[in-house]
């Protein structure tokens, strides 16, 4: 999986207070990764989209199998344009399966609870990184993922605390 700028800082103040926390859950983490989806799709910069592939292959893995793992639907078909791209959606899977099971090895290490949440599709990195390419969506733009991570930070952490115990 690939590494986006600037994740580290947010993922380390993350856990920083996340350490303060005992009798963590993930039932927490997982509201927390859903209202972080939610908000890359209403607030800007939302994900970009052509043929909503990209958005598809969002995914959320925990340590114990619970999330969102099941295998999208890609389209080969340009939402804006509606003209056929030359995606190959068999691709798209084989690649989501590989990345989410990747996850899964990942998450399965640590004796505590842990969540994964991301793209598979293999090009969004470069989505989420590139800072000059043009946007056909409306309110879209690079770093949506990264901002939102930002903008939910209070309520990540309040909805942890909410399903776990505080010392």
């Amino acid at each position: 999986m690939a590494w986006l700028e600037g994740m580290n800082e947010v993922l380390r103040n993350l856990n920083k207070e996340i350490k303060n926390i005992e009798g963590r859950t993930e039932s927490g983490m997982i509201r927390a990764a859903i209202q972080v989806r939610r908000d890359m799709e209403k607030t800007p910069p939302i994900i970009p989209v052509d043929t909503s592939n990209l958005r598809a292959s969002w995914f959320i893995i925990t340590r114990s199998g619970r999330g969102a793992t099941s295998t999208p639907t890609f389209s080969n078909v340009s939402k804006t344009t509606g003209e056929r791209r030359s995606v190959d959606t068999q691709q798209m899977r084989a690649n989501h399966e590989r990345v989410t099971q990747k996850a899964y090895s990942e998450v399965k290490q640590y004796k505590y609870p842990v969540l994964i949440m991301g793209f598979s599709a293999s090009y969004a990195t470069e989505v989420h990184e590139d800072m000059t390419k043009k946007r056909k969506r409306p309110g879209s733009g690079p770093k949506f993922l990264e901002q939102s991570l930002i903008r939910n930070r209070s309520y990540i952490l309040k909805v942890i605390r909410e399903e776990a115990r505080i010392k």
